[in-house]
């Protein structure tokens, strides 16, 4: 599989007006990286069951989501979806609910979930009777993953081996979900280490990226400027929405880093 276009990304959306203000400072034409639109969905909220704060503020309801999703070749469309507690088969069967639900300008999923089943992404890159488009996929790695790959880098990209040809990006997490911030010095180490292992997921950064916290990129956009990045909850105001000035402060920040 090629490499994938880095992107800059954002998530958390549930209202055109953040789409149109995303787009707008995205800019018209930008020739090195693509924008990452990301809409959550979880296994509960796909049954019906209310969602505590802030989860309640950033994720649309799925009737929404075919309504959200922009056509548009500047931008990536994916769900991050988190399983919960659901079983495999109760994830593969979400999968095909959204992708049914959203319509073709689905671009793919973010599988919030420690090394997922690569037969998951198997049957969804050939089942085209079920995903029309084949869906582009992002590993998450965080703490708990990390651990369970022995807690070093390299059992990291041994266990990563499994995705190559399956998925397309590597998203190296280590904030948990609570807006940690990122650690320049060990996204460095993963990076160095996904250099080294030759393969050919795209590497994303993520935690705590914000308008004023865009400094933490600049040791690791220097090194590796075609890393791809993704924001969340430092672009939120305090009712877990997003905020259209964060975003928009954040998003130019980071066209004009990676100019």
């Amino acid at each position: 599989m090629r490499p994938q276009h880095p992107y800059i990304g954002l998530t958390g959306f549930t209202a055109s007006k953040q789409i149109k203000a995303a787009l707008d400072a995205f800019g018209p034409n930008n020739p090195t990286r693509l924008l990452m639109l990301g809409f959550l969905q979880t296994h509960k909220s796909l049954q019906g069951i209310p969602l505590n704060h802030p989860w309640d503020k950033r994720t649309p309801t799925l009737d929404n989501l075919s309504d959200l999703l922009p056509c548009d070749s500047r931008c990536l469309t994916m769900v991050h979806y988190a399983r919960g507690n659901a079983s495999d088969d109760e994830v593969l069967e979400d999968l095909k609910l959204i992708a049914q639900e959203a319509g073709l300008c689905l671009d793919g999923f973010q599988l919030n979930m420690v090394w997922p089943d690569p037969a998951l992404l198997k049957f969804c890159r050939d089942r085209r009777e079920v995903f029309p488009r084949s869906p582009r996929f992002v590993i998450q790695i965080t703490q708990k993953a990390l651990a369970q790959a022995g807690g070093t880098y390299a059992g990291v990209m041994k266990r990563l081996e499994a995705y190559e040809g399956l998925a397309h990006y590597a998203l190296f997490d280590m904030s948990g979900g609570l807006g940690k911030p990122l650690d320049p010095a060990q996204a460095l180490e993963f990076l160095r280490a996904h250099r080294d292992s030759g393969l050919t997921l795209n590497p994303i950064v993520a935690g705590g990226i914000g308008p004023s916290t865009l400094n933490l990129l600049r040791p690791i956009l220097a090194e590796f400027p075609h890393t791809s990045t993704d924001m969340e909850g430092a672009c939120m105001v305090e009712d877990g929405a997003l905020s259209i000035p964060l975003l928009t402060a954040a998003i130019r920040g980071i066209v004009s880093m990676t100019k």
